[in-house]
């Protein structure tokens, strides 16, 4: 499968309930994996950036110590 039809497919079967699961995916050892999960992310567009928010808040705070 290609990589535009895989995130198409992502989109169409899972929509934002695939939000949480991207944003794992980003952190996959697979560079194809996360550059995937990052364009499949930026196509959700708003919907994900809440959570991708959050998530960045999350690691920042582990980062620097408070977590």
């Amino acid at each position: 499968m290609e990589r535009e039809e895989l995130i198409k497919r992502i989109i169409e079967e899972k929509g934002e309930q695939a939000i949480d699961d991207l944003i794992k995916l980003l952190e996959d050892e697979d560079s194809q994996v996360k550059e995937i999960a990052s364009e499949t992310l930026f196509k959700l567009g708003k919907a994900s950036k809440d959570p991708l928010y959050r998530e960045f808040k999350k690691e920042s705070m582990k980062v620097i110590g408070m977590i």
